[in-house]
C-alpha cells in the first residue's frame, strides 16, 4: 500500500511540474509577500516621529498585532487553502476526466494509492508556498521579530495543508460535480464566517484550531482590541494540534472509506 502510494506521488510529481502550476505557485508565493511589502513600506512611512515614546510604543505594538494577523490570513488562510482547493479537489474528477479511473481501480490499492498519492502532491505544493513566502515576509519584517513570524507562519502552512488538503479530497470524493464549487463554498461560508463566531460551533472549524496556534506562537497585543480575545480559545498548544491531527485523519479516513464503498461511473461529468 505505502509503496503504490509513493508510486502515484512521484508519477504525479513529476505530471504536475507544467508552466501551468508554476505560474500558479509563483502568484500565492508572490501576492502575500508584496501585500505585506506595501503593508510594512506605509507603516513605516505613517509613523510619526511627534508621538511619545508611550504612545510610539503602543502605535507599534497594535500594528505589529495587525500584522501577523494579516499575514496569518494571507498564507495559512489564503494562499495555502487556495492552492489545495485548486490541487485537492479536483483529484479524483481529474482520473474520470482523462478516463484512467476504470483502469486505477482494478489493480490493488489501486483507489486508495491515487488518493493519498495525489494528496500528498497538493499538500507538498501548498506547504512550499506558504514557506517560501513565510521566510520571505520573515526578512521584510526583519530580526528578531522577523524569524519567529517566520517558524509560526511556517508550521502553520504545514498544518493548514495538512488539514485543508484532506477536507477537501473528502469533498472531492463526496461531491465529484461541482466539487471546487462546493468546496469554495464552504470555506466562505464555514471556515472563514462561522470560525469568527465566539460560540461552541466555531470549534470545530480547522481556522479556529490554526488562530488558537497562532496567538500562541506570537507576541500580539490584545489588551486594546477586546475584539481579537474573542478569535482564539483557551485550550494550550497540545490542544490544538491533538485536535487537528483528529480532524485531518477523521477527514482522511471518511474520503477513502467513500471512496472505496462508492461507485462512481465513468460518465459522470464535472
Amino acid at each position: 500500500m505505502i509503496h503504490a502510494i509513493l508510486n502515484v506521488f512521484a508519477f504525479e510529481w513529476r505530471r504536475s511540474l507544467t508552466i501551468g502550476r508554476l505560474a500558479t505557485w509563483l502568484i500565492l508565493v508572490m501576492v502575500p509577500i508584496i501585500l505585506i511589502g506595501i503593508v510594512k513600506y506605509e507603516t513605516f512611512r505613517m509613523q510619526s516621529n511627534g508621538f511619545r515614546k508611550q504612545d510610539l510604543e503602543l502605535q507599534n505594538s497594535i500594528a505589529t498585532t495587525l500584522t501577523y494577523l494579516f499575514c496569518y490570513i494571507l498564507i495559512p488562510q489564503v494562499a495555502c487553502m487556495l492552492g489545495l482547493l485548486l490541487w485537492a479537489t479536483p483529484s479524483i474528477h481529474s482520473e474520470l476526466e482523462g478516463n484512467t479511473w476504470s483502469y486505477l481501480t482494478m489493480r490493488p490499492h489501486g483507489k486508495q494509492a491515487v488518493l493519498f498519492g495525489k494528496y500528498l502532491v497538493a499538500v507538498f505544493w501548498a506547504f512550499s508556498a506558504g514557506l517560501v513566502s513565510s521566510v520571505a515576509i520573515g526578512f521584510i519584517q526583519g530580526y528578531p521579530n522577523g524569524w519567529n513570524l517566520t517558524w509560526v507562519l511556517a508550521g502553520l502552512s504545514f498544518l493548514a495543508s495538512i488539514c485543508y488538503g484532506a477536507l477537501y479530497l473528502l469533498i472531492g470524493v463526496v461531491v465529484i460535480k461541482r466539487a471546487i464549487v462546493v468546496a469554495l463554498a464552504y470555506s466562505l461560508v464555514v471556515e472563514y464566517a462561522v470560525s469568527y463566531i465566539p460560540a461552541t460551533i466555531n470549534q470545530f472549524t480547522i481556522s479556529y484550531r490554526l488562530r488558537g496556534l497562532l496567538f500562541h506562537g506570537l507576541p500580539m497585543h490584545v489588551d486594546g482590541m477586546p475584539g481579537l480575545q474573542k478569535l482564539y480559545g483557551p485550550e494550550s498548544v497540545w490542544q490544538q494540534l491533538f485536535w487537528l491531527a483528529v480532524i485531518a485523519t477523521t477527514l482522511l479516513c471518511l474520503a477513502s472509506l467513500v471512496l472505496r464503498y462508492r461507485e462512481i461511473p465513468m460518465e459522470t461529468e464535472a
